[in-house]
């Protein structure tokens, strides 16, 4: 929280909000790969008593004129920036736990242009090749934060990313939308770095799936990276490629993954 007054900022959360904040707005990929949002928010009630029916009109403007000054102050930092006037007020309320009386007004999204963050990526892995991964997405009801913080990571790290599923076009997470434009029988392994499930309930569909257990087994043969998240490391050991291996996954999926020979850990990540 901005405090003007003594020109700081308070912390009110450690927790990484990028991903639930993305699946309420318009332009999700913004949000979810900026290196920064900002959230403008204004109260009418605490404006009404000075400016009576023209309260709302002046919040508004106010909140304009914030907007430029932050979007000038970017472009001098040689940054880019992206404003959202498009999301669910709700959702953006509870997810930032604004206090009762603010309403968002503004997501302005802040970050390096994703040109320079492209170069900045390809130069560093210049002589090692361009990465490419695939990353498997339910056609319906994945994680959304697990979708868009992975892709965020891998974006930023210059990899080249995929997204595959069961259709081709838009498919829908928990909260919000994203769109597929490869079928998952269409993957050749060969053909990427790195093959990634995303997690949700939505990841069941795979469970069983031949295309989608073949490409792990591929995977693990080839020698390329193989990862799962959330629930998806199901699809890992149903594919018989667990055996022996330290793993780990949303608790509910303990059972399977230890059936299936897999060490089960616990810990976040493995």
């Amino acid at each position: 929280v901005y405090r003007p007054a003594e020109h700081s900022l308070e912390q009110t959360s450690d927790q990484n909000i990028r991903g639930r904040l993305a699946a309420a707005a318009s332009m999700q990929e913004s949000v979810a790969t900026a290196g920064c949002n900002i959230i403008v928010a204004g109260s009418v009630r605490k404006l009404t008593s000075q400016f009576r029916t023209k309260a709302r009109t002046y919040m508004l403007l106010e909140a304009g004129h914030i907007a430029q000054n932050i979007q000038l102050q970017a472009v001098c930092l040689d940054l880019g920036s992206v404003t959202i006037g498009g999301f669910n007020t709700k959702d953006v309320s509870r997810i930032c736990r604004l206090p009762r009386g603010l309403e968002p007004l503004y997501i302005i999204c802040v970050g390096h242009p994703i040109e320079q963050a492209a170069a900045e990526a390809l130069e560093a892995q210049e002589g090692t090749g361009a990465k490419r991964a695939a990353l498997i997405v339910a056609s319906q009801n994945f994680r959304d934060e697990e979708f868009f913080e992975t892709k965020r990571a891998l974006d930023a790290a210059g990899v080249q990313t995929v997204i595959a599923s069961t259709r081709i076009g838009i498919i829908r997470g928990m909260l919000g939308i994203a769109e597929a434009n490869i079928l998952v029988g269409q993957l050749r392994v060969e053909d990427y770095n790195a093959i990634i499930f995303i997690g949700g309930p939505g990841a069941v569909e795979y469970a069983v799936n031949p295309a989608a257990l073949n490409l792990a087994r591929e995977a693990v043969r080839q020698r390329k990276i193989l990862a799962a998240i959330d629930t998806a490391p199901t699809i890992l050991a149903n594919a018989g490629v667990l055996t022996g291996v330290r793993a780990t996954s949303f608790l509910s999926e303990r059972n399977r993954l230890i059936q299936a020979g897999a060490v089960y850990t616990g810990i976040p990540v493995e």
